[in-house]
């Protein structure tokens, strides 16, 4: 009995061995990698590879570079790196843009403008606005026209020379006066909280043709 399990053992390690041989033999071959194929004729592969591993990116073009002043995530003013609002946008005091200059909103408070005085609102202008008005005139909000050689009339006698203004309480009672006179196409009112500080400028047909300027505190009335 004992011999026979001898005899097993001894075949069983001269199995052992054997597989170990083979092995040791076959199994280089078996694990390495294929080789990798010859470059195609004309290439030059070394250089290929080197180049695209080692040379940088080339830099964007001037205008496909990104503008830092310009924003990106909705951030403006000051606190954001002085960006800027793009298109009508303007600038809220918390530093987000929003809103469209020509309708008074929490960015564009002064109507065309945000805070700041409008320095962080988007680049494009605001839309003139002209608002039908009754007796036949015509409103450019926040715009007037500066008192030059022919544009005014003077509310006492009609005639045309600059003039400091009327303080009048009501826009009605520039359209009345205009109405009154030959000369007056039109006339400028400042708008004020303080009822003194209201004035009335007639104009001239000057007022019908020459390019408004822009003001908070001024609409100019023009006859249609």
């Amino acid at each position: 009995m004992s011999a026979n399990i001898i005899g097993i053992v001894a075949v069983f390690c001269v199995v052992l061995v054997m597989i170990g041989v083979v092995i040791t033999v076959f199994a280089p071959n078996l694990l390495s990698p294929a080789p990798a194929p010859a470059p195609a004729p004309g290439t030059d592969a070394d250089f290929t590879s080197t180049a695209s591993a080692s040379s940088p990116a080339p830099a964007p073009d001037d205008d496909e570079a990104e503008d830092d002043t310009v924003e990106d995530d909705g951030r403006c003013g000051p606190n954001h790196g002085d960006k800027k609002c793009t298109g009508k946008q303007c600038c809220s005091k918390s530093g987000w843009c929003g809103g469209e200059k020509g309708t008074n909103s929490n960015w564009c408070i002064n109507i065309n403008k945000g805070w700041w005085n409008g320095k962080y609102d988007g680049e494009e202008k605001a839309p003139d606005l002209v608002i039908s008005t009754p007796g036949g005139y015509n409103l450019h909000k926040k715009k007037y026209l500066p008192t030059a050689d022919g544009t005014d009339v003077d509310w006492s006698t009609g005639e045309v020379r600059p003039t400091f203004g009327k303080k009048v309480t009501k826009a009605s009672k520039c359209k009345r006066r205009c109405d009154e006179l030959d000369a007056c196409k039109g006339f400028t009112y400042k708008h004020a909280i303080v009822p003194n500080s209201r004035r009335c400028w007639l104009k001239t047909d000057m007022v019908q043709t020459a390019t408004l300027t822009d003001s908070d505190k001024y609409d100019t009335y023009v006859k249609e």
